[in-house]
């Protein structure tokens, strides 16, 4: 039911490229190292899991940045509300890309945005 143009627009990268740019001080903090390919600590859930299968690996840290990610995407999600809106900020909004690197793995999104 949806138009060719609709489909086009869908497969239009300017907007999310923006957004990545606009919230990048906050979830390139986050970034799983792994993923990266770098000497940064954060782990995604995928790489944590290996680590920890291996005896490796920080659970109260990654605790902790779970917990802000949660604590930020919960701010993001009520800003949606008539009587919230406009109540995120750029780091609650950030929290959204945040959450699914954390969950899946940042290499999709990485590569996503060049």
């Amino acid at each position: 039911m949806a138009s060719r143009e609709m489909f086009e627009q869908g497969k239009d990268l300017t907007e999310i490229r923006a957004f990545a740019e606009t919230t990048s001080f906050y979830w390139r903090k986050i970034v799983c190292g792994r993923c990266a390919q770098d000497e940064a600590r954060p782990r995604c859930r995928i790489h944590l899991r290996e680590e920890l299968t291996l005896g490796a690996g920080n659970l109260i840290e990654h605790r902790t940045l779970v917990q802000y990610i949660a604590e930020h995407m919960g701010r993001y999600a009520r800003s949606f509300r008539w009587e919230c809106r406009g109540t995120d900020t750029v780091e609650d909004q950030a929290a959204l890309i945040g959450a699914v690197g954390w969950c899946s793995g940042w290499q999709p999104w990485l590569s996503l945005i060049g």
